[in-house]
């Protein structure tokens, strides 16, 4: 979905072209992924029915496995090189990421920065009322942030606050972990 040209967060090297659109790129790959996860989906059901056993082991259930866990076992590897192969190729786009951002996704933290001074249900009310006012500013860029800044006086750093950096968790870990197994 970050792929698609009307986000345009990530590219995928390699990806295959439109017929129809020169501008666009299919992600072949990271399509595969989720349509190989739905296959297993569906093949564990088949699973869950080769538990129904008769007496101590039932020859029905137990060719029932042999004949779907390959499937998945295959299935699963597939998924695990697709993914690779994505890791391998992805490019990201920075700038889109941080355009696409919406106010909504900093509210919890100015939430949070406002009840430090008030009570918590005070504090959403103010940024809900924040953010509807900034989403009714057609013509000027006005960020919910900026608004809720200008009526209060408490001592919150608005500007670190915007920052969705400071708002990663352990993603910087995961990317890392990542990295280096593809070294390897």
């Amino acid at each position: 979905m970050l792929a698609q040209t009307e986000v345009g967060e990530a590219r995928l090297l390699g990806a295959g072209g439109s017929s129809a659109m020169p501008q666009k790129n299919n992600p072949v790959l990271a399509e595969v992924v989720p349509a190989l996860a739905r296959r297993n989906a569906g093949l564990l059901s088949t699973m869950h029915q080769a538990a129904l056993h008769h007496h101590e082991r039932d020859g029905t259930a137990w060719t029932l496995e042999w004949f779907t866990l390959p499937d998945m076992i295959s299935t699963t590897g597939a998924s695990l090189l697709h993914g690779l192969a994505i890791a391998k190729s992805i490019e990201t786009d920075k700038t889109a990421m941080n355009n696409n951002l919406t106010p909504g996704l900093l509210a919890e933290a100015a939430t949070y920065a406002l009840a430090a001074y008030m009570h918590k249900s005070e504090a959403q009310l103010l940024v809900k009322d924040a953010i509807r006012e900034a989403s009714k500013c057609d013509n000027e860029q006005k960020d919910f942030l900026d608004i809720i800044a200008s009526s209060n006086t408490h001592p919150i750093n608005w500007e670190v606050l915007r920052n969705p950096a400071n708002y990663l968790g352990s993603a910087n870990a995961f990317v890392d972990a990542v990295l280096e197994e593809i070294k390897k």
